[in-house]
């Protein structure tokens, strides 16, 4: 039995099970006793943020939301086949949630303790319909729907998200148009093996291999745009559009496209900046061997092309193409483009052919590779990234002189580029914004409190005190990058959270259970923090996640960490998750939302989200720690 696969009367069982008893029917976001919340002010002094009167704040908050990776209109959730068939006419107005139901979610997420919004955006969600036409009912929409969070007290900043640079390359950002500037046919990409489309793997549906983005990061399609975003004029100086380099034209169009939109809020109090891009990546810039994968990976899943192997699939040839198990053991190969299909449009060919990397044998007719090392030794940090930094931040600055730059590098999992050593003389203002997740449990779909994996390490830690400590020890790790790579700079965790399809998706078994009207076990924990029975049974079906979630936030708090959890998500499903790519790490779900006098009616895993924290302190705070087993006590380290 496929558990979640019939959403709608599950929804509905579970409503009739609770408006069947005696409950008023005021909407909580409508409550008279709602309390103006004063606006947060917020500023860089050192290592913290400070308010208006020097006081430290710590920010706690969560990334709004999943859903604004994916246009609202035509619906394109990445399951559904027709996803990706429309590349101009699309619309991301109402992405995270409409604003007739803004007061709804915003009451909500104040009810959770947050003080901070990442809010996200996308390249696409701006500039679809081509270069330089910039869609205006969405940024309307945006300066609207950012009015109403700020007159909630939230901090805001805004993230330009991408992943995998595009939709079309199998995660989000990028309009389909940049692809189409080099020549690349993005309905060629499945059978090219240039990336891993969700809409195409199978048909579609609930048949795609969770957290695959990372495969995604080494193939051809993402890594030839990253390269020439960030490198076009090193390593493709003929590569060019109007006359103007490849790199030049890209970064010009995000950059114009991100302060178009930061000018539209500039005068919005409670936003404090934008970060630079989410999770940006090298492409193949550092490359040691382009006949050879990356060897300081462990995230191997799936069909994993050579770069030079990549370049051959885009270009029509057939390759067989090493293949390796969800946790990075090597498989049999797999045969690709048999049909030798060419990823390049009629009049284009593969750009670093161009380049001399590569040729075709005459005498045999087989590619050859004739560089292989024609990326290596490329610094991206130090050489590539910063310089586009000091643009884009020259750029957001002059309409918005006061914002706040929150930096971030490729994933840390990842182990593909370094962090490198930021001037705050020549970038000031700014933050260290890297991401971090419990990489076993999110990659493997597993949470185990004595066992873990050291995704970066490759190593197995045993024993829930030492898993407390390697995850300190991370967080601790990318700490050190704002104070010492980054000259004293404050830190702010972008991206934390679980994935709740845990152990076999073991919660929404649970709601499955009582949606029939079975009677599941209550835990001591749920017992403790929910009052009424149908909560205690919502809470102990979702203990593994709360458990999960509660590990992942004491390691944030053993390093006194401001964070933004991944995520919130408004239209949240059973059965396809946040809608993109099967990912489920949405801290709500509509459909456990059936209680509208309760604002606590829909989360997840909520018992270890909700927590005392130092919102303003006269003081440095060092740590704290919260006993999640009692809800008691609470104890806060600083100095003053």
């Amino acid at each position: 039995m496929e558990v979640g696969s019939d959403d709608e009367n599950w929804k509905f069982s579970l409503e009739a099970h609770w408006l069947s008893k005696d409950h008023q029917h005021t909407p909580f976001w409508n409550s008279e006793e709602k309390i103006k919340i004063p606006q947060l002010t917020i500023s860089c002094k050192g290592e913290n943020f400070v308010d208006e009167f020097g006081r430290v704040v710590t920010l706690r908050g969560v990334n709004l939301g999943g859903n604004c990776k994916i246009p609202k209109h035509p619906k394109s959730d990445t399951h559904l086949k027709h996803s990706l068939s429309e590349t101009k006419n699309v619309s991301f107005v109402d992405r995270p949630f409409p604003l007739n139901q803004a007061d709804e979610h915003f009451s909500r997420l104040r009810s959770y303790g947050f003080n901070c919004l990442r809010f996200l955006v996308t390249w696409e969600a701006i500039e679809h319909d081509g270069p330089g036409i910039y869609d205006q009912e969405y940024l309307n929409y945006i300066r609207q729907i950012l009015l109403k969070a700020a007159s909630y007290g939230f901090a805001i900043f805004i993230d330009p998200h991408q992943d995998v640079w595009s939709r079309f390359s199998g995660g989000d950002g990028a309009p389909a148009w940049t692809f189409d500037l080099i020549g690349l046919d993005v309905h060629k990409f499945t059978e090219t093996g240039a990336a891993i489309l969700h809409s195409e793997h199978h048909n579609g549906g609930t048949n795609f291999p969770l957290m695959i983005w990372p495969t995604n990061a080494f193939k051809f399609a993402c890594s030839t745009m990253f390269t020439l975003f960030y490198g076009g004029n090193h390593f493709a100086s003929n590569c060019k559009v109007n006359d103007i380099n490849i790199q030049d034209y890209l970064q010009s169009h995000y950059i114009n496209a991100m302060t178009t939109l930061m000018e539209k809020v500039s005068d919005i109090p409670s936003i404090i900046g934008i970060g630079v891009m989410n999770e940006p990546l090298p492409g193949f810039i550092g490359w040691p061997r382009l006949d050879d994968l990356w060897k300081g990976s462990n995230l191997k899943r799936g069909a994993m092309p050579t770069p030079f192997e990549s370049m051959k699939l885009s270009s029509g040839f057939t390759c067989n193409i090493k293949t390796y198990s969800k946790i990075g053991t090597r498989n049999l190969s797999v045969e690709i483009n048999k049909k030798k299909v060419s990823a390049w449009k009629e009049g284009y060919s593969c750009v670093w052919k161009s380049q001399g990397i590569w040729d075709i044998d005459q005498k045999t007719g087989n590619p050859i590779l004739k560089n292989p090392l024609y990326f290596a030794n490329a610094d991206f940090g130090k050489d590539f990234y910063l310089p586009f930094v000091k643009k884009f931040q020259e750029s957001i600055r002059r309409v918005f002189p006061k914002a706040v730059m929150f930096i971030e590098l490729p994933p840390d999992q990842l182990n593909i580029a370094d962090f490198p050593m930021i001037d705050r003389n020549e970038f000031p203002n700014c933050v260290n914004a890297s991401h971090w997740y419990d990489g076993f449990t999110l990659f493997i779909g597993r949470f185990q409190r004595r066992l873990n994996f050291d995704v970066g390490k490759g190593k197995l830690v045993l024993g829930s005190k030492q898993v407390d400590e390697m995850m300190s020890s991370q967080l601790k790790e990318i700490k050190d990058f704002g104070s010492e790579r980054m000259e004293g700079s404050p830190t702010l965790i972008g991206e934390c959270g679980i994935p709740f399809t845990l152990n076999d998706n073991i919660g929404y078994k649970g709601i499955y259970k009582m949606s029939r009207g079975v009677r599941v076990s209550i835990s001591s924990r749920a017992k403790m923090w929910a009052a009424s029975s149908h909560h205690q049974q919502i809470f102990s079906v979702f203990d593994r996640h709360i458990r999960a979630m509660n590990t992942t936030i004491k390691a944030l708090e053993s390093n006194n960490l401001s964070y933004t959890l991944w995520n919130y998500c408004a239209t949240h499903t059973s059965k396809y998750g946040d809608g993109w790519n099967l990912e489920d790490l949405s801290i709500y779900s509509p459909q456990l939302f059936i209680d509208k006098t309760d604002s606590y009616s829909g989360g997840r895993a909520l018992p270890a989200i909700i927590r005392p924290f130092s919102v303003r302190v006269s003081g440095i705070p060092v740590s704290s720690r919260f006993r999640i087993s009692t809800g008691l006590i609470f104890i806060l380290f600083f100095f003053c």
